[in-house]
């Protein structure tokens, strides 16, 4: 079911304590633990907080140092051989070290197919390149944790979204399956977040359509 998230601009900070290099040149060192929401029992407002919709995928942290790309799930697993299309995508950027959170999904009709996303996870290497091949996967992000040497797991939350728009702007602009998650300082109308709740189907074609119109 889509859902809101919101978070803090000016208080949300990443879990501190995770070495900067190893021995990969990566900018920081996987397994990295995902920033995560709480549960409440009313959307906050108000001054200082921001939404975005909370998309039904695979969490997904993307490293890359170089020429290598590792992609890791929320519990901490390595998620690229699953995803092809997105390490392949991320590997031709034009910034070669960086890392990025944000979700796997498959769209497929014009809606997000979390069935399709499932298919993904197949030990067979043939099946999983036929499936990309089918359907492509799409990254999208909203957290930019580090990039070019710099590491932002200590920035507040308004400071990451401004580098990570800057990052996107600068990388994404050819890159069809990759794409920056929508965000707004503003709650969305009630009537917006009843028509994402009432139908799956319905509600993720909305986003998805905010997803496709972006540069």
């Amino acid at each position: 079911m889509a859902q809101l998230t919101s978070e803090r601009l000016f208080e949300s900070k990443r879990p501190a304590g995770i070495v900067q290099r190893t021995t990969s040149k990566m900018l920081l060192k996987p397994p990295l633990p995902p920033m995560e929401a709480r549960s409440v029992e009313e959307i906050p407002t108000g001054h200082g907080w921001q939404y975005e919709p909370k998309w039904d995928g695979f969490r997904c942290i993307a490293f890359r140092a170089g020429k290598q790309v590792y992609l890791q799930s929320k519990a901490g697993q390595p998620l690229a051989r699953y995803f092809p299309d997105i390490a392949g995508a991320l590997a031709m950027l034009r910034e070669k070290h960086f890392v990025l959170d944000g979700e796997l999904v498959v769209p497929v009709s014009g809606a997000l197919s979390f069935d399709e996303l499932q298919l993904r996870l197949h030990p067979a290497a043939s099946r999983v390149q036929k499936l990309a091949e089918a359907n492509p996967a799409m990254y999208i992000v909203f957290d930019l944790l580090a990039e070019n040497g710099q590491v932002y797991l200590q920035r507040i939350l308004q400071e990451r979204r401004r580098l990570l728009e800057g990052f996107v702007r600068l990388n994404f602009r050819s890159a069809k399956s990759l794409r920056l998650s929508p965000s707004r300082c503003v709650l969305p109308m009630h009537k917006s977040l009843q028509v994402a709740s009432r139908s799956r189907r319905r509600g993720y074609r909305r986003l998805y359509r905010t997803i496709s119109s972006l540069p």
